[in-house]
């Protein structure tokens, strides 16, 4: 074949080309960066004040190193037998106590095991059906809020396995959210994910800082400076001129609001450690 009759791509063409890759890879850059900085509207911002104060009071450090974690190390999952929690020895998993804390439109009404339910997700403002007959309960997880991994790298391999398990089946640590945004998450701390879901992106930190402050764990200085980032722009968000703060759906101390079918913690489980 003739050289001639091959096509032939000029200089300019080539050029233009390269500017729209690149005008269109910095938008892609421009739009990430944005959607990691937006903190959308705070339900409460003394609460994020609170937590700016409590987080003065976290230790910065360089994260341990991984070795010797693993799930065991924080006892068995979704155990009942913990202590200075809530719904601690009340003769349901935890797991269960966490679905029938979080889910709307609970059946059966009363009891431990959730055959059915609606979650609004607050990593993702979405609202999901859980129903175990029809096999759609397998979209909703239970998140540890400080992940068990990072907090086995900021001071959990220093404790024993009481404490360890506390910290695993503590409902200040523990959400039901989208199975598929809690595998997105892993084990990620505040400054490499927050939840795409912007308006819960105060609340989300908040718990982190409460649960760090009241296990003794630390941060690393990114985590440190990305909480206290989020905390100052939602602490200083105005209250709605009634003065009531905006109802988000949310707890930030416990979690989502209880749906009918919630049950309040035995006389012995109420008690929070500090």
């Amino acid at each position: 074949m003739s050289v001639e009759n091959e096509p032939r791509v000029d200089r300019k063409t080539i050029q233009i080309a390269a500017v729209v890759i690149a005008v269109v890879i910095l938008i892609g850059i421009g739009v990430y960066v944005y959607n990691k900085e937006k903190i959308g509207k705070s339900s409460d911002p003394a609460a994020q004040q609170a937590a700016l104060t409590l987080l003065d009071s976290i230790p910065v450090h360089w994260p341990a190193a991984k070795s010797g974690y693993s799930r065991e190390q924080f006892g068995k999952p979704w155990t009942d037998d913990v202590d200075d929690v809530e719904f601690g020895h009340n003769h349901c998993d935890t797991r269960d106590d966490i679905l029938r804390r979080d889910l709307s439109d609970v059946v059966p009404p009363s009891g431990c095991a959730v055959t059915s339910g609606v979650l609004h997700d607050p990593y993702t403002g979405k609202l999901i059906t859980f129903n175990r007959d029809e096999g759609t309960d397998v979209l909703v997880q239970i998140d540890h809020v400080v992940a068990l991994l990072d907090a086995w790298q900021t001071g959990a391999q220093q404790w024993n396995l009481v404490k360890r398990t506390q910290l695993a089946n503590d409902p200040l640590d523990l959400l039901a959210v989208d199975g598929k945004a809690n595998r997105k998450k892993k084990a990620s701390n505040v400054a490499s994910w927050l939840p795409s879901n912007k308006d819960f992106r105060c609340e989300y930190v908040t718990r982190v800082v409460k649960v760090k402050a009241k296990y003794g764990l630390w941060m690393i200085q990114a985590e440190h400076d990305e909480a206290s980032r989020v905390l100052t722009k939602c602490s200083s968000q105005a209250l709605p001129s009634s003065g009531v703060p905006r109802s988000s759906g949310v707890l930030p101390s416990s979690g989502v609001l209880p749906s009918v079918g919630t049950r309040f913690p035995s006389s012995s489980a109420t008690s929070q450690r500090p």
